[in-house]
C-alpha cells in the first residue's frame, strides 16, 4: 500500500491507496497528527507533498520513527504527466503540480478538451491545464475563509463570519453583505475563469474542484463539474508512480 501525504499552508491531508483503489482518507491540524492509527495498513511507501519545509522536516522523522521509510518528496525536477509551461517553473507550488497532475490523470491523461483543476482552500487556485496535458498557468487568489479572516482583522466594525451567513446576492445586513462577497467573488472568478478558457480554445473545460471550501460552494457553480477530495493526493501518488519507484501492495 502507498501512504500519500499533502502538507498544506492550514491542514495536512493523507490518504492510502492500493493499487489505484482509494482505501483510505483523512484530514487534520499537522500537531493534531496520530501516525500510529495508520500502522494498521500494509504500509510499503510513502510520498509527500509540502509548502511548508519546517513540517515536512519534522513529518520525515516522524515517519521514520514509526515506520522506518524513508518518504518519497515531491519536487519540480522529477518525471511528470504533464508538461509545464510557466516563464519560471521554480516558483510554481508543489501543490498547484500535484492539482494539476491529479486532474490530468482523473481525465485519464491526454485530454483533447482544457482542464481547470479548482482548490477552494487556504488560497483558492485555479489552474489551466491545455490540451497535450500542458499546465499553462493559473491564477491564485485568497481563499474564502482567508478574506473573511482578513476582513475582520484589517477593519475595526466588520465582524467575523460563517459561510452560513449568506443568503442574498445584495446582503441585508453586514454578515450577509461580506458572506455575499466573499461567496460571489469567488464564484466570479472561477466563471471568468471559465469564460476565457471557452473565448480561447471556443470549448467547454473539464471542470474539477477540491478544497476544503469545495463542499460549501459546489451548489452554486453554473457549470458541470467534478468534485475530488483526494485530487492533490492523487497527484502525489500518480508522481511517485511515474518516476520508476516500485512497490508492493
Amino acid at each position: 500500500m502507498l501512504l500519500c501525504f499533502d502538507i498544506g499552508n492550514t491542514f495536512l491531508k493523507y490518504a492510502v491507496y492500493e493499487n489505484d483503489q482509494l482505501i483510505s482518507f483523512s484530514k487534520s491540524k499537522f500537531h493534531k497528527l496520530n501516525l500510529l492509527n495508520l500502522k494498521k495498513y500494509k504500509i510499503k511507501n510513502i510520498a509527500i507533498s509540502s509548502v511548508v519545509p519546517s513540517n515536512l522536516i519534522t513529518l520525515k522523522n516522524e515517519l521514520d520513527n514509526v515506520f522506518g521509510i524513508v518518504p518519497f518528496v515531491i519536487n519540480r525536477n522529477l518525471k511528470l504527466n504533464i508538461l509545464l509551461d510557466f516563464l519560471d517553473t521554480s516558483t510554481i507550488g508543489i501543490d498547484r503540480i500535484c492539482a494539476a497532475s491529479g486532474a490530468v490523470a482523473f481525465f485519464s491523461e491526454n485530454s483533447t478538451s482544457p482542464i481547470l483543476a479548482i482548490d477552494l482552500g487556504t488560497a483558492t487556485t485555479i489552474n489551466l491545464i491545455k490540451p497535450n496535458n500542458i499546465f499553462s498557468g493559473g491564477i491564485i487568489a485568497p481563499g474564502m475563509k482567508t478574506m473573511i479572516n482578513s476582513l475582520n482583522l484589517q477593519t475595526a466594525q466588520l465582524p467575523e463570519i460563517n459561510l452560513e451567513n449568506y443568503e442574498l446576492f445584495f446582503g441585508k445586513d453586514t454578515k450577509s453583505a461580506i458572506a455575499s462577497g466573499v461567496v460571489n467573488s469567488t464564484l466570479g472568478l472561477i466563471n471568468f475563469a471559465v469564460q476565457n478558457v471557452q473565448t480561447e480554445f471556443n470549448s467547454e473545460p473539464k471542470l474539477i474542484i477540491t478544497g476544503g471550501n469545495s463542499d460549501f460552494i459546489k451548489g452554486k457553480i453554473d457549470y458541470e463539474f467534478v468534485q475530488i477530495k483526494d485530487l492533490v493526493l492523487r497527484g502525489v501518488k500518480k508522481i511517485f508512480e511515474i518516476n520508476n519507484i516500485i512497490f508492493h501492495n
